[in-house]
């Protein structure tokens, strides 16, 4: 199937995908959009890729949809690696205050989020 696509098509795709944290460094990513911390999200610019050929937007479209793994599931496995370090000293209080039954849970969730697709 062919399809035309002007400019504005091409941009609205590009806009139409997150990057990851390894792709945010590229330069037109960089220049046209931004990472929020805050709400763990990226934003375009309102007027991104407007300076940008056709060519320039057709590479972009390919390396954000040719990524293997998306922003948000790299959050969370930020996130699951996170809770598994907070199991982990939870377990060490455990051990210290005597605790088997808390120690048992904590290593029982641990190995629940490490085996989790």
């Amino acid at each position: 199937m062919l399809i035309e696509l002007d400019k504005e098509d091409l941009i609205s795709l590009c806009k139409g995908k997150e990057p990851n944290y390894s792709q945010m460094d590229h330069p037109l990513v960089k220049a046209n959009g931004r990472y929020n911390g805050s709400y763990d999200a990226w934003t375009w610019n309102y007027d991104a890729f407007k300076s940008c050929t056709e060519q320039q937007l057709i590479e972009v479209y390919d390396f954000l949809k040719n990524c293997k793994e998306s922003f948000r599931q790299k959050a969370q496995e930020i996130e699951k690696q996170r809770v598994i370090q907070e199991l982990r000293e939870t377990i060490k209080l455990g051990i210290k205050q005597g605790n088997i039954q808390m120690v048992k849970s904590c290593q029982n969730e641990i190995k629940r989020l490490e085996y989790e697709e």
